[in-house]
Formats: structure tokens, C-alpha cells, sequence
């Protein structure tokens, strides 16, 4: 699908006209930097939005908020490189202006009326932004917004795309994130390559992060995430500092053997003590509360481990002893796991 219909994008907010867009109420809360909707009827429309956007193209190297992608896709086309660069944009969402959407939906749209199509892009872009700072900005947080810049970036991803293959260059996108990767190091430690890519991104009146800025040779970590190994034979893995927290979990309950609410305390440091209950027992309900939540954390800790796992059997991309090392990880959060189920 190449272009929406104007009863597409009206149907997936559940209004009947164009003008209809501005009775949807739009208020939200800002929460540890993320602005959050306080409306349930904004939340399903944009929900519904996202979802209607996702189904137009986006350029392959973009893997981030897609069905079927994970991070491990961001990665995994670097496998065989020996040099990597890792760049990254300042205030990705926000540098995203209500024109820019605007120009963009009106572009996707499907319609002889030309009129009624730049209208919906005026109010979807209305609908999609917030006044912060007296500036329109894309929030982080909508449940559209992640949708709304991958599309946005195409473009760029394009052109990006475009440079890295006449340089001998691989590149992926997750959000804010752009990972290159080379057998050789003539082109991608150069500041001509920088500034190409600065170039590039400033059409959307975008800036490196440069204090993100990593340049490796035969291995990088990202966010917990590596790829190493020899020449010509390297694989992905989570790091050390990674696996850190469900190592310490799976001590403090195997031999520990300290409460859930102890653990929550010390490991997650969550004072259940402090939250605002309503409940005449709060002792026994913190108590219940502590272990639901411990509960989550080992069941939580075992789907991430098994994700690695099951895509290193896909694409045969994790070594052998590290994976033997995470289905000894998730045999233990298993055992745990089944103790409170008895």
C-alpha cells in the first residue's frame, strides 16, 4: 500500500468528517521525559492511526516499531563487518515539525479532491503534535509517533541507503539510532562520511548527538546488544552487564532465598512500603504485590532470554556456548518461576 484514503485515516479515528478530528480530546501528562495521553478515546485513535500508517513502505534498513522486527534485526546485517559507526540523532521526535507531517500525510493520501486532502493533513498533524515548550512538537509517547517518524525518515533512509552502497557501507536504522558497517575502513572512519550523513538529516533540520558518537573495530556493544568475535566468524550476544541484573535475581532467590519484597527493594529499588494503598491491610497486600512482581521480572527475564535464543536458531547467528549459557539462565528462572505456581 502506497496511499491511504481519506475514509481510511477517518475511520481509523473513528469520526465521521475532517473537522470531527478536533473533538477528540488531546490531553496528556508529561512522565520521565515522555509525554503520556490522559484520554483513552486519544489513545485508541492514535493507536488505530499508527497501525493504518504502518501499512505504507518503508525503506528496509528502518527496523524499529515494525511487526516481525525486533532489535536483534538491527544488528544482525553487520555480522560479517569489521569496522562499525555508530551515530546518533539529537532529539529525534522533537526535531520532527507539525509542516513536516503535515507535507508528508498529504503526500500518502489518495484523493482527487485536493482540497479535502490538505485539510486532514492539516488536522492529522494537528492531532499528532503538542505545544511544548511553545514549540509544535511530535511527542514521544503518542502511540502514533514512532509510526509518524519512520515514515517521515524514509527519505532519508533512502538517501542514507544510497550513499552507504557506492561506499562498500552497510546501514541499518532503530529510532534515533544508525549503525554502519564495513570489511574495510577507507570510508567509514572518514569525516567525509560524517558530514554526509549530517547533511542528509539536516533536511529535516536534524543534528548528531556527537557525544554518542562509537567507532569500533572487530566488535561494538550497543545497549546491552554485541557482535564479536574473529574476522571472519562473529556472532551476537547479550553483554556481561546485561545479564548482570538477572544473575544477581536468580542468586537472591536460589540462595539468598530473601523475600520478594527485599528483592524489589534492593534489585529494583521499588519502596512498595511507600506507594499510596487504599487497601485496610497494606501489609498483606505490599506483601502480595512484592511477589507478583518479582514473578513478572523472572517471567520477563525469561522471554528475553529465550527471544536470543530462538533467533540465533533462525539465523544461525549466536555461538554455541553462549547459548548453552542462556538456556542455563532460563532453566534456573524456570525452576523459580514453577515455585510460584505450588
Amino acid at each position: 500500500m502506497s496511499k491511504i484514503s481519506i475514509l481510511e485515516v477517518l475511520s481509523s479515528l473513528n469520526v465521521e468528517s475532517i473537522q470531527d478530528i478536533d473533538k477528540i480530546p488531546k490531553n496528556s501528562k508529561l512522565k520521565s521525559g515522555y509525554h503520556i495521553p490522559d484520554n483513552g478515546a486519544y489513545s485508541e485513535a492514535s493507536s488505530a492511526l499508527g497501525e493504518l500508517l504502518s501499512k505504507l513502505p518503508l525503506n528496509n534498513s528502518s527496523v524499529a516499531y515494525r511487526k516481525g522486527y525486533s532489535y536483534f534485526d538491527f544488528f544482525r546485517p553487520h555480522i560479517k563487518s569489521n569496522y562499525f559507526l555508530r551515530l546518533d540523532i539529537k532529539s529525534f521526535f522533537h526535531s520532527i515539525s507539525k509542516s513536516v507531517i503535515e507535507q508528508t500525510i498529504e503526500s500518502h493520501l489518495r484523493s482527487s479532491k485536493e482540497l479535502d486532502k490538505s485539510l486532514l493533513a492539516r488536522k492529522v498533524s494537528e492531532f499528532l503534535t503538542i505545544k511544548y515548550d511553545k514549540v509544535d512538537i511530535l511527542p514521544i509517547g503518542f502511540p502514533a509517533s514512532p509510526r509518524v517518524a519512520n515514515l517521515i525518515f524514509r527519505p532519508l533512509d533512502i538517501q542514507i541507503e544510497k550513499i552507504c552502497l557506492e561506499s562498500g557501507i552497510i546501514y541499518s536504522r532503530y529510532s534515533d539510532d544508525l549503525l554502519f558497517s564495513s570489511i574495510n575502513d577507507k570510508t567509514i572512519k572518514s569525516n567525509w562520511f560524517e558530514s554526509q550523513i549530517s547533511y542528509v538529516i539536516s533536511q529535516l533540520n536534524m543534528k548528531l548527538n556527537n557525544k554518542k558518537t562509537i567507532k569500533t573495530k572487530n566488535q561494538i556493544s550497543l545497549n546491552g546488544y554485541v557482535i564479536s568475535g574473529s574476522e571472519n566468524n562473529k556472532y551476537m550476544s547479550f553483554s556481561n552487564e546485561r545479564l548482570k541484573l538477572i544473575r544477581k535475581l536468580i542468586y537472591l532467590k536460589k540462595v539468598k532465598k530473601i523475600s520478594d519484597f527485599s528483592i524489589m527493594r534492593k534489585l529494583f529499588f521499588t519502596e512498595i512500603s511507600n506507594l499510596k494503598l487504599i487497601y485496610h491491610n497494606k501489609a498483606e497486600f505490599t506483601q502480595v504485590y512484592a511477589k507478583s512482581q518479582v514473578e513478572n521480572k523472572l517471567k520477563g527475564f525469561r522471554s528475553y532470554l529465550l527471544s536470543l535464543v530462538n533467533y540465533g536458531d533462525r539465523y544461525d547467528c549466536v555461538q554455541l556456548e553462549h547459548k548453552k549459557m542462556l538456556i542455563n539462565l532460563i532453566e534456573e528462572l524456570n525452576l523459580l518461576i514453577f515455585q510460584y505456581n505450588n
